[in-house]
């Protein structure tokens, strides 16, 4: 029996392929009821899409890049200069895939004072952007209030709680038990962690849990030292004589200013691993959150939504994790 194609159920309707075409992608451009009788009409001739024959249009689009040249934009709310070098890598490497595929690509900056979104949204839609590209946020970001329709969206952050998109993101939860199974390894159950409460929050407390837990399970107690940005510097000396930590883990470097220096000033001596490593110093021990990895990932998933006109908020998100590796130069003096 020969595969039902769309010009089956076109000739069975009396309309074109292309408008057949555009109905079964949810196009616009078809009304209403047209395009419900077109679906109901290929599910009762048994119509099942080529998986090779789709394979072939995207791969011609993609590589037609004179004739793409379609809008991707990127948007954080951090400030220039102030977002987690982390992010700025990750928006480079998103930048520089994009390219590849033919698409435009530009930042844009949302102020985390005013949060005018509303406005960014329709200056996007006027300047014809068809993919946003979400990146880490300064802290939970709430947009479900906002108008998505027309945009293909994907998030490359687990700071934006709502509404969901697809998202490409770290696996925090795996990370955490990654970056903890190494120190283990090493002898170390006291596992103390610095770090600053957005950045706890962003990564939806995954660390802090999986502390919890490693800390259970040995019937050790350590305490995190977690605190905000605009509060003043807290005294570690205090925190690690009351925790007594035989290794720290330190969110990023600037939740750690002098902390190393105060320890040891106070005859502490304390071994230090980084729990994004690579964002910093390649000589670091740490965790590597492959920021590469995730903005190719991204634009990736942002150009198949692109192709298969996938716009506004999905009914059905779906989410890639990426889980990052344990960097452990031969010459780190970090951990003892």
């Amino acid at each position: 029996m020969s595969r039902v194609t769309l010009s089956d159920i076109a000739a069975e309707l009396g309309v074109s392929t292309m408008t057949v075409s555009r109905a079964m992608r949810d196009q616009p451009g078809v009304a209403h009821e047209m395009r419900e009788r077109i679906k109901e009409t290929a599910q009762r001739l048994g119509y099942c899409p080529d998986p090779e024959m789709g394979r072939l249009m995207r791969h011609l689009r993609r590589g037609s890049k004179a004739q793409l040249k379609a809008n991707l934009c990127a948007v954080t709310n951090f400030p220039p200069g102030e977002e987690p070098r982390y992010s700025a890598r990750l928006c480079r490497y998103a930048a520089e895939h994009a390219q590849a595929l033919g698409f435009r690509f530009s930042l844009i900056r949302v102020s985390s004072v005013t949060g005018d979104w509303s406005a960014t949204l329709r200056m996007m839609k006027a300047r014809g952007v068809a993919g946003v590209l979400l990146l880490p946020m300064v802290g939970p970001t709430e947009l479900s209030a906002l108008d998505w329709s027309g945009l293909s969206v994907v998030s490359a952050t687990s700071s934006v709680t709502q509404p969901r998109f697809h998202e490409v993101a770290p696996n925090h939860s795996a990370n955490a038990r990654l970056m903890i199974d190494h120190l283990a390894a090493r002898g170390y159950r006291r596992i103390g962690y610095v770090g600053l409460t957005p950045h706890a929050q962003r990564t939806r407390e995954a660390l802090p849990a999986a502390l919890a837990w490693h800390h259970a399970r040995h019937q050790v107690r350590c305490e995190p030292l977690l605190f905000m940005p605009d509060e003043p510097m807290p005294d570690i000396v205090v925190w690690a004589q009351r925790e007594q930590p035989e290794v720290i883990l330190v969110g990023r470097p600037p939740d750690q200013p002098g902390f190393q220096q105060a320890l040891e000033r106070a005859g502490i001596r304390v071994a230090w691993a980084l729990a994004n490593s690579r964002a910093f110093f390649d000589y670091a021990p740490g965790l590597d959150e492959r920021d590469d990895l995730i903005g190719v990932c991204a634009v990736s998933t942002l150009s198949d939504l692109f192709v298969r006109a996938e716009r506004g908020i999905p009914e059905i998100p779906t989410s890639i994790s990426i889980t990052g590796q344990w960097v452990d130069p031969q010459d780190a003096t970090m951990l003892r």
